[in-house]
């Protein structure tokens, strides 16, 4: 549960989405699975801590990352 990705669930395909500094625009006909990643401990080899916000208006949702204090 540590690695940032996104599942998509749209009919009967399931796939996923590695986190990106790109927004995922989200469409209301799927339904989504968000792992933000870790404040803590990332798994994805990226040292730095992962979360995501989720803009309500764009219907977006876009990964982030941040270096911090180890």
């Amino acid at each position: 549960t540590h690695v940032p990705a996104i599942w998509v669930k749209a009919g009967r395909m399931v796939h996923c989405l590695r986190a990106s500094s790109q927004p995922v625009v989200l469409n209301g006909q799927a339904q989504y699975a968000v792992n933000t990643g870790s404040v803590g401990q990332p798994r994805d080899g990226v040292p730095m801590a992962s979360y995501a916000i989720y803009d309500l208006k764009r219907k977006t949702l876009l990964h982030r990352r941040v270096a911090y204090d180890l």
